[in-house]
């Protein structure tokens, strides 16, 4: 069951193209004969943009019997037609898969063939790959990577290739993905399990409506060394035509999530009146299994490596809670380096020491073991990141967590969080492709255990900001930008400024933004690892003047006079980061003489059940004019149906925003 601890799905990514015309009713499904049809086609008629198109693709599972056990067996055949240059890609394949340096459960790879056809001078020459254009390479200790290139591949080409996967992990059948990153012109899946094997099959997607799919009845019959085992099961069949291409969009954190897919979740292997057994059928199961599991955690039950720095530094005698898990973490991030990569499981102190750093699971391991040193109730919290889709809730699955991030004890029921991936971040201040719904708590002795939390509850965005500025009479407005970022909003300030080439290079952009001179430049905290972030600006800018009238634009000095929705239509959901919330202040003095021209009523725009609320009032007091502008983001996640509203509401704001308000003079 080792092999049930890591993520198994193989990259059917460049299974990913096979064109066919609008013409073409029929699928040519004979392999080794692209029709002529095929071979000259030059666009798709579904998507004329697309470099390349899945003309034909067919994966076919079912299980087979060797050495008196189960396997599963997943033949695969492709056909993929190079429409442009770009699409030439599509004829180079990795397929990763499960081979373990040590254990009994194992994949592999065999039969690869790959065939390119090309029209020449009129006639199909056909070329086949030969076998030392296959290779091998070991990713880890666990999975390897097979790789190939089809030869002579062109635009125009058509290119097939076919493989067989077999695996002894008879609990574990792959998600079969019918759409990819080119368009799909058709494609069918035909799954085939026996009834010792119960399965939740379910199909799930945003293009079901182009999807057919058939469950039935089915017989087995098994040879073993003892005779013929038969039995009864079902077969179910899946077939998908003329799928658009997955592109990403803003506001996706994972195309694997809105993709038409087939997933089938274990739960049981049971013969009639002999074997009944469970596998990870609960989440108290998989956190068995984790605790258990040395890569986890055994990584829990180390020294922490950091200990006689941390006795060094006083970190221990700090008495205060929060300054303590800040100490923590600062020392944590100054002494390694993440280098990029997500994972669920842990390595070696020595090894991340002899790198200098290692994966979000590998510090944050070390830093767990630093936490509780120092008297912190600190522990794993398991999660499937948002970039790696949603966890199926209904069906308690290892395969779909990645990832975890650490748990602080707050009070009984709340945590505190932190991850050794947020370069910028703090306490509550995880990346947002961290901010999954679904966290589990899992720990020994740990009194929220087996609990679930919501992290994006916990994890928001807050700007507030007061500008001070005087309008002269040829329209110069000067002043100051004094600001504060709370949460998400100050990681997402320290990122644009550490990021940024230099000092000047950000001082510059700011300058485009907001269309004005930048005088002056201060931020706080941009190299702390604190809740928030502080920076004060002293700017200079135009507004059109003419005959006594001022006309006062401040769209500019504000972070939403843009409407982020430009596109039309959209057939997939919106996922934003974070909630945000804003409050903005101006103080705006008014030259001698001068006064608002009209001051409009109270401006209220919001979103169905205050998913997002922007208010906007003017008042005018003396010769100030007085702005107060907030908006709160409440609701992070819309449904394609909720789209066009989401998109008006965005433009109605930055209309709002950029509404310009005329100062006339009076005397």
């Amino acid at each position: 069951m080792k092999k049930t601890f890591y993520t198994l799905f193989i990259l059917l990514t460049f299974l990913l193209s096979l064109p066919a015309s609008a013409q073409q009713e029929k699928v040519n499904t004979k392999f080794g004969n692209p029709t002529k049809e095929e071979l000259e086609m030059t666009e798709y008629a579904y998507d004329k943009e697309a470099s390349a198109v899945i003309l034909y693709s067919d994966v076919d599972t079912r299980y087979e019997m060797y050495d008196e056990d189960f396997w599963v067996v997943t033949e695969v055949k492709t056909r993929i037609k190079i429409l442009k240059e770009d699409g030439k890609d599509h004829a180079n394949v990795q397929l990763v898969y499960y081979r373990p340096e040590e254990g009994q459960y194992k994949e592999d790879i065999n039969s690869v063939k790959a065939t390119a056809f090309n029209m020449v001078d009129g006639k199909v020459e056909k070329t086949k790959m030969e076998s030392n254009l296959i290779f091998r390479e070991r990713i880890d200790d666990k999975q390897m990577v097979l790789k190939f290139s089809v030869p002579k591949v062109q635009v125009g080409t058509v290119v097939e290739y076919q493989y067989e996967k077999r695996s002894n992990m008879s609990y574990e059948i792959d998600t079969w993905y019918a759409q990819h990153s080119i368009p799909t012109a058709y494609c069918h899946y035909h799954l085939q399990i026996p009834e010792f094997f119960q399965f939740s099959v379910e199909m799930r997607g945003h293009e079901l409506d182009k999807m057919d799919q058939e469950r039935k009845a089915a017989g087995f019959n098994f040879q073993t060394t003892s005779g013929s085992l038969q039995c009864s099961g079902s077969d179910y069949s899946y077939t998908g035509h003329n799928l658009s291409a997955l592109k990403a969009e803003n506001f996706i954190w994972s195309l694997s999530d809105v993709c038409n897919k087939v997933t089938a979740d274990f739960h049981t292997f049971a013969v009639r009146g002999s074997v009944h057994k469970e596998y990870t059928t609960t989440w108290e199961k998989i956190d068995e299994m984790l605790m258990k599991d040395e890569s986890f955690g055994g990584r829990m039950r180390r020294a922490d490596p950091l200990k006689k720095e941390m006795t060094e530094a006083g970190i221990f005698d700090i008495e205060d809670q929060t300054q303590r898990i800040e100490a923590c973490y600062d020392m944590l991030m100054k002494k390694f380096n993440w280098n990029g990569k997500y994972r669920l499981f842990g390595r070696s102190v020595r090894d991340i020491e002899k790198d200098g750093g290692g994966s979000n699971a590998d510090l944050n391991f070390i830093l767990i073991n630093m936490l509780r040193d120092a008297r912190i109730d600190a522990f794993p919290v398991v999660m499937s990141s948002r970039d790696n889709g949603t966890i199926p809730m209904t069906h308690p699955s290892i395969n779909a967590l990645n990832t975890f991030v650490v748990g602080i004890a707050d009070t009984d029921s709340t945590l505190l969080f932190l991850d050794s991936s947020a370069e910028y971040g703090a306490i509550n201040v995880i990346p947002s492709n961290l901010l999954s719904s679904h966290g589990r708590v899992v720990g020994e002795k740990v009194k929220l255990a087996g609990k679930w939390f919501n992290l994006q509850a916990a994890s928001q965005g807050k700007q507030t900001t007061l500008v001070k500025a005087v309008l002269q009479q040829d329209g110069i407005l000067k002043g100051t930008i004094s600001s504060r970022y709370n949460g998400n909003s100050a990681a997402y300030k320290r990122r644009k400024f550490r990021e940024a080439k230099d000092s000047l290079a950000y001082i510059s952009e700011m300058a485009k933004d907001l269309n004005a001179e930048i005088k002056a430049y201060n931020i706080k905290n941009a190299y702390e690892h604190t809740e928030a972030v502080n920076d004060e600006t002293g700017f200079e800018m135009n507004c059109n003047a003419a005959d006594g009238m001022i006309y006062l634009q401040i769209g500019n000095l504000l972070p939403f006079s843009e409407a982020p929705f430009t596109k039309e239509k959209r057939t997939l959901p919106v996922d934003m980061p974070y909630r945000d919330y804003f409050n903005i202040t101006f103080s705006i003095t008014l030259p001698d003489g001068y006064a608002v021209e009209e001051i409009p009523k109270p401006s209220l725009v919001s979103l169905e059940g205050n998913d997002i609320v922007f208010t906007k009032k003017l008042s005018a007091t003396g010769n100030t004019l007085n702005i107060l502008v907030r908006m709160a983001i409440n609701k992070t996640y819309y449904l394609a149906n909720e789209y066009q509203n989401l998109k008006k509401t965005f433009e109605v704001i930055a209309e709002q925003c950029n509404d310009i308000i005329v100062i006339k003079k009076t005397s």
